[in-house]
């Protein structure tokens, strides 16, 4: 596994990890440190899109990962509409609920369960 490989999945995982929690904070209404973890998940999806993007244009890959890039950039933009919605103290379970039901999709594309390639 190449580095850019090891850096993009990593980002994934801290990501989503500290997505939740920070999630979790502002609905405890610990907003400082949940708006310090929701920055560094914003740090995340910096090196998530500029890692994909950049497998993306340098390796050959199967068409179906183009899919996975446009479903993982609206992943994003839902797990941080739940955020900022939790933040500002709105409903936004479903944000939550759909950004990981997206995130289960692009992880099981990313490892071949979905696509078969």
């Amino acid at each position: 596994m190449s580095w850019l490989k090891e850096a993009h999945v990593g980002s994934w995982e801290l990501a989503l990890v500290l997505a939740v929690v920070s999630y979790v904070l502002y609905l405890t209404g610990k907003t400082k440190v949940g708006f310090i973890l929701h920055n560094i998940v914003r740090v995340c999806y910096i090196i998530i899109v500029g890692t994909g993007l950049t497998m993306l244009i340098t390796w050959d890959v199967n068409p179906i990962f183009h899919l996975k890039a446009l479903l993982a950039v609206i992943g994003i933009g839902l797990l941080e509409m739940a955020l900022v919605r939790a933040k500002k103290e709105k409903p936004s379970a479903v944000f939550l609920a759909s950004g990981l039901v997206v995130f289960v999709v692009v992880i099981l594309i990313g490892y071949g369960v979905i696509g078969g390639f």
